[in-house]
């Protein structure tokens, strides 16, 4: 019979790439100047080359996209790793007087402060004043916001810690069974708690430093958890999932290894911030043991990053969608109830178990309701009559992904931030006043 590997050699073993530089090698851009560092799998690059060839690459993403205009209001969202600190540093450069084509808007820098979701909140708080330091030397303003901002109220106290905020968050994180779901749940939080900040002091774009590496990661998380449909927001250059916000992502064409190499040859230093998965095995969560399936995978075949990235690339053909959005994440909203899905295995027993907690949270929702006028002809009052709230009520305005959250929960969507529950009961009493008066419209 023929054989391919007739001489029975093991196929892996002729896969050599190439590790170090060899001695009396040249640069294979400028065939000058001895390499400094090899990038992607075989090139080997001088530091000036390599400068320029990532420099290049930020500027082609954004240059590509249009999406960043003279003028415009840009917030970088810090949080002292790696990537965060080279677009720091890039956009830097890129906004400097002796750079070519020199980018013309205003940034700013937000960092979300998540030290209430950890024990030691020394190294977090130490964290912070090295990114403080850090953004007040470039001279652009410093937003340090916490996560449980805006979290059931918009007001704040002096100090600008709402303590109402802060206690309904803890209630909210203390209640997540598993530790993927808290992850998601944080994530989810975050987002909202930066776009809030871009609307509060006026900023129309947000740069935030995921690497392709990190987008890898995050499109077989989506799709291990059923957000499938999400991809397109998650990984695409550009997120306009917020009809005033646009959610850019100027390293989505670096590896971790080639942010790795442009700190290092600029000098930089990133601050290591602990969060919710410092330190934790890698099997306690799927964003955990995801991250570090394709880091092992990447180790040995160096083109895994890039294959799943492209290949996620391949499925965002449009992010224009007519379906309403998932209140909470402001994702692609599926069909559940079209679905035969675990979500409804429990159908009657959730019932009973929402007509008791009715009981107990009845004085709570008695709170909530505002009186409300009868709707003018303009349509801009509402019904005095306010339906309560139920479980299914809620779960209809989620995706499946948040849907899952809310089921690690304990299903106790009273839980969730407040702004989401404003807008799910007027969408009710919205829906009910428009079948009250069916009848008498033209």
């Amino acid at each position: 019979m023929c054989d391919i590997n007739s001489d029975n050699v093991n196929v892996e073993t002729e896969m050599v790439y190439k590790t170090k530089i060899l001695p009396g090698s040249l640069c294979m851009k400028c065939k000058t100047q001895k390499p400094t560092a090899i990038v992607r799998v075989n090139d080997s690059l001088c530091r000036s080359c390599l400068l320029t060839y990532t420099t290049h690459k930020f500027r082609s993403t954004l240059g590509k996209s249009k999406l960043v205009k003279a003028n415009d209001r840009v917030l970088l969202v810090a949080s002292g790793s790696q990537s965060s600190t080279a677009l720091l540093h890039l956009v830097k450069e890129a906004l400097g007087e002796g750079a070519h084509k020199r980018l013309r808007f205003s940034p700013g820098v937000v960092f979300i402060d998540e030290s209430v979701t950890l024990q030691s909140k020394t190294e977090c708080e130490l964290g912070i004043q090295d990114i403080k330091k850090l953004v007040d030397d470039m001279g652009y303003p410093f937003h340090c916001v916490p996560i449980y901002q805006n979290f059931h109220s918009a007001d704040t106290d002096a100090d600008g810690v709402n303590e109402i905020n802060k206690s309904s968050f803890s209630q909210a994180f203390a209640q997540l069974s598993t530790l993927t779901a808290t992850v998601h749940f944080l994530s989810v939080i975050r987002m909202s708690v930066i776009v809030a900040t871009a609307r509060k002091h006026c900023y129309t774009k947000v740069m935030i430093g995921d690497t392709a590496s990190d987008l890898s990661v995050t499109l077989l998380c989506n799709i291990l958890q059923g957000n499938g449909n999400a991809i397109p927001f998650e990984i695409g250059v550009a997120d306009k999932r917020y009809s005033d916000i646009v959610i850019i992502r100027p390293l989505r064409e670096f590896s971790s290894k080639e942010v790795a190499l442009y700190n290092r040859l600029n000098h930089l230093r990133f601050t290591v911030v602990p969060n919710i998965l410092t330190k934790k095995a890698s099997n306690s969560c799927i964003q955990r043991q995801t991250e570090q399936f394709v880091n092992s995978l990447q180790a040995g075949f160096p083109s895994t990053v890039n294959t799943i990235f492209r290949t996620g690339d391949k499925l965002c053909l449009d992010q224009e969608f007519t379906f309403s959005p998932c209140l909470l994440c402001q994702r692609p909203k599926d069909r559940i109830e079209e679905l035969d899905t675990g979500l409804n295995c429990k159908k009657i027993e959730t019932e009973v178990e929402q007509d008791k907690r009715n009981d107990v949270i009845e004085q709570q929702h008695k709170e909530m309701e505002v009186k409300e006028k009868m709707e003018s002809l303009s349509g801009e009052e509402e019904n005095l009559q306010i339906d309560r709230l139920s479980l299914s009520d809620v779960k209809s305005k989620l995706c499946y992904g948040c849907n899952i959250t809310l089921k690690e929960m304990g299903e106790k969507y009273e839980l969730l931030p407040q702004f989401i529950l404003k807008t799910i009961q007027q969408m009710k009493n919205r829906a009910r006043m428009k079948n009250e008066i069916k009848d008498f419209l033209l």
